[in-house]
C-alpha cells in the first residue's frame, strides 16, 4: 500500500512538472511585418532609417497603368490645407497623362518602427521622414527643390509659393516620360530634380537648426519674418552664430527679463532676432537695409531745457 501511495504521489509530481514546463514555453511570435508599415496609426517622435541610397537610373512612376508611388504628406495639416492641394494637383496631372491614380497617404508610423526606404514615395511639403529633412538642411528659407532619394521623391518649398513653384515644375516634368499608348510613365533624375529660389531675401536667411518651423508672414514694408517654435536660448545663440558665419554683422543685442534681441546687417539686409520666453519662440525678420536706427549709447544730448506738461480743465 504504502509503495502504492509513494508511486501515485511520484506520478503526479511528474505530471505536474510537465504542466510548468509546458506553461512556460516561449510563444511563437507573431509576424511584425506589417506592423512596420506607414499606415499604422501610432505616431513616433523618432524612427530608425537604413542609410541614404542613391536614386535609380529609372524612375517608373507608372508601369502598366498602375502608380507605382503613393504621395505622403504630414498628417497634421488641417483640412483644406495648401499642401493637400498641392498634392492633389499631382494627382489629377497622372491621372490626365496616364489614366493612373495615385493614392495620397500621411507620414504616420508605428512607434519603434523602421521606416522601409525601399517603398515608392513622393514626399510633398513637411514630413517626418529622414529625407525630407536631409533636403531641408540644403535649402535657405524661400528656396524650392525637387530631388530623387533613394526610392523618394522630395517635394519642397518653406512657404505655399515656393511648394507651388516646385510642384508645378514636378508635373510639368511629368510630361516628358510618357509612353506611347500612355500606359507608363517614367523619368530620369535629371529630368526630376529642379530648383530655385522663390524669394532672394528669404533665401539669404540660414536654417535655424532645432525648434519646429511655425508660419511665415509677410510683415509689410517689404520685411519677411519667419517663426520657429519650441525653441530655446541656446538654440537662439547658436543661430546667432551662423548669421556671422552667411556673413552678417551684429549691429546691437540687449535683453528685457528672459527675452532677447539682436540686430545685424550686411551689405544687403537687415535681420532682426528675437527670442520670446513666454512662448519659446524664435522670430526672425528680414528687410532691406536702411540707415540703422541710432543707438542710445550714440545719441547723446546736451539739456536745453526741462520739459513740462500742464493741463487745464473742470
Amino acid at each position: 500500500m504504502r509503495f502504492h501511495l509513494r508511486f501515485l504521489s511520484l506520478l503526479l509530481s511528474l505530471l505536474m512538472l510537465c504542466s510548468l514546463v509546458t506553461g512556460c514555453s516561449t510563444p511563437e511570435q507573431p509576424n511584425e511585418t506589417a506592423a512596420t508599415t506607414a499606415s499604422d496609426s501610432t505616431v513616433s517622435d523618432t524612427a530608425t532609417t537604413a542609410p541614404e541610397a542613391p536614386a535609380p537610373a529609372e524612375i517608373r512612376l507608372v508601369a502598366d497603368g498602375k502608380a507605382q508611388y503613393t504621395i505622403i504628406r504630414d498628417e497634421d495639416l488641417p483640412a483644406g490645407a495648401p499642401e493637400i492641394t498641392q498634392c492633389l494637383t499631382i494627382v489629377n496631372q497622372v491621372k490626365k497623362l496616364t489614366d493612373a491614380t495615385m493614392n495620397l497617404g500621411t507620414d504616420w508610423w508605428r512607434k519603434g518602427a523602421e521606416l522601409d526606404p525601399e517603398k515608392y514615395e513622393i514626399l510633398v511639403g513637411y514630413t517626418d521622414h529622414p529625407e525630407t529633412q536631409q533636403v531641408i538642411e540644403t535649402l535657405g528659407y524661400g528656396d524650392y527643390v525637387v530631388r530623387a532619394i533613394g526610392n523618394k521623391i522630395v517635394i519642397f518649398g518653406f512657404d505655399t509659393a515656393s511648394l507651388g513653384m516646385a510642384v508645378s515644375a514636378f508635373n510639368n516634368a511629368l510630361r516628358k516620360g510618357v509612353s506611347e499608348d500612355g500606359k507608363s510613365l517614367t523619368l530620369t533624375v535629371a529630368d526630376i530634380e529642379r530648383s530655385g529660389t522663390h524669394n532672394k531675401k528669404l533665401a539669404a536667411l540660414p536654417i535655424f537648426e532645432g525648434g519646429t518651423y511655425g508660419a511665415y508672414y509677410l510683415a509689410g514694408n517689404n520685411c519677411d519674418e519667419i517663426i520657429i517654435r519650441n525653441t530655446t536660448p541656446d538654440m537662439y545663440n547658436a543661430y546667432l552664430q551662423k548669421l556671422e558665419t552667411a556673413g552678417f554683422k551684429q549691429y546691437t543685442t540687449h535683453t528685457i527679463a528672459k527675452n532677447h534681441f539682436a540686430t545685424y546687417t550686411n551689405d544687403k539686409y537687415t535681420v532682426t532676432a528675437g527670442y520670446y520666453d513666454y512662448e519659446t519662440s524664435v522670430r526672425l525678420l528680414i528687410e532691406p537695409l536702411a540707415p540703422a536706427v541710432g543707438l542710445k549709447e550714440d545719441n547723446v544730448y546736451t539739456a536745453v531745457t526741462t520739459p513740462q506738461l500742464t493741463m487745464l480743465g473742470q
